[in-house]
């Protein structure tokens, strides 16, 4: 894997970025703000938008540094204050990541949400996590930059907390990968954060009313308004996140810890002090990660049909609700798998998720 392909936190890691936020740095810039910023990052209760607001409510000088931070597009001037704290967190609250095999996340692609999956299926394993989209950079999503344009969607991160209200608020950062672009940091990143409020409502219909609410917010006070590449690359990335995270549901989810890292740091720790130099830089291009999926699905050749000759195409399979239990009154998830048409296909199954 080059370092291009690495996922995000280890780029930054490979490119330095590590120490242009390191603590005193960012205490040279934030001051006296800085011990209650460093504070909140660490707690994975908190999301970065809520941090910035409270600290903004505290600090009339972070208050300004915000504002300023809002008239800035990503890709200048290293992008907005969400991102800066968003690697900083990356430092302090590594997340726990989920590599998507690249044959699993060619099957999601073709797979389809039904129109009525509520919310209460967008549920995280854990507070703070990465979703890296396949192995390779190959995902159909795709995240815009305005500088550098088109970037092939490497992955997200996923943030869930507790609302005042009751409810949960999702904060989401859209990666784009550099592959194919001009160095490490030639990525692109769309934040964005909305609220559950009804576990039954439908995921889009959560994200439509999470769009005109950041669009009314932020014509009032004079912010960027998000475009609509920036809206489509969000639907098309948290539609996916959303595919995976149904998948880990599974009871034919298939996953496997690796922990490339962590034994790699345990032979370093073990090594004489000759050796240890070269261990550290084999360290920043690994990482810890559970991978999701298998590496491929068993095949199976098209069973005969009417002696027509079709090109080879998926037809699409669809995630949705299905009535279960006595008397139908539990609902559940199942997944009907993408065939491939006219070439290799797969057989169809049905994966149920309670």
């Amino acid at each position: 894997m080059s370092n291009l392909s690495l996922p995000h936190a280890k780029r930054l890691e490979v490119a330095g970025y590590h120490e242009l936020n390191s603590d005193r740095v960012m205490a040279e810039l934030f001051l006296d703000a800085w011990p209650m910023i460093k504070a909140a990052l660490m707690d994975p209760g908190q999301i970065i938008p809520r941090i910035i607001e409270e600290v903004s409510n505290k600090s009339e000088r972070f208050k300004w540094l915000a504002w300023e931070s809002t008239q800035v597009r990503a890709g200048y001037n290293f992008g907005t204050l969400d991102n800066l704290f968003l690697g900083v967190r990356c430092r302090l609250l590594p997340p726990r990541v989920f590599q998507v095999t690249d044959a699993l996340n060619e099957r999601l692609e073709q797979t389809d949400i039904g129109a009525d999956m509520p919310c209460s299926f967008f549920r995280l394993p854990f507070p703070f996590i990465y979703i890296e989209f396949g192995q390779k950079r190959q995902s159909l999503c795709r995240v815009h930059n305005p500088v550098s344009g088109e970037h092939v969607a490497e992955g997200c991160f996923v943030q869930e907390v507790a609302s005042d209200g009751g409810g949960r608020e999702v904060h989401l950062t859209a990666i784009g990968s550099p592959v194919g672009k001009t160095g490490l940091l030639d990525d692109a990143t769309i934040s964005f954060r909305f609220a559950i409020d009804d576990e039954n409502d439908d995921l889009g219909e959560a994200l439509t009313k999470a769009f005109e609410h950041h669009e009314r917010n932020a014509r009032a006070h004079g912010l960027v308004v998000q475009t609509e590449n920036d809206k489509n690359s969000l639907r098309d990335v948290v539609a996916h996140a959303a595919k995976v995270l149904l998948y880990l549901n599974s009871v034919d989810a298939r996953t496997e810890r690796v922990a490339e890292w962590s034994e790699l740091a345990a032979a370093r720790d073990r090594a004489g002090p000759a050796k240890k130099a070269k261990f550290e830089r084999k360290l920043c291009r690994v990482y810890d990660r559970i991978v999701v999926g298998p590496q491929s699905f068993q095949e199976a050749p098209a069973g005969a049909g009417d002696g027509r000759h079709v090109q080879p195409h998926w037809r699409r399979g669809h995630l949705r609700r299905q009535r279960c239990g006595p008397g139908l009154v539990d609902l559940r998830i199942i997944w009907i798998r993408p065939v491939l048409i006219g070439g290799a296909a797969g057989l169809g199954k049905i994966y149920a998720i309670a």
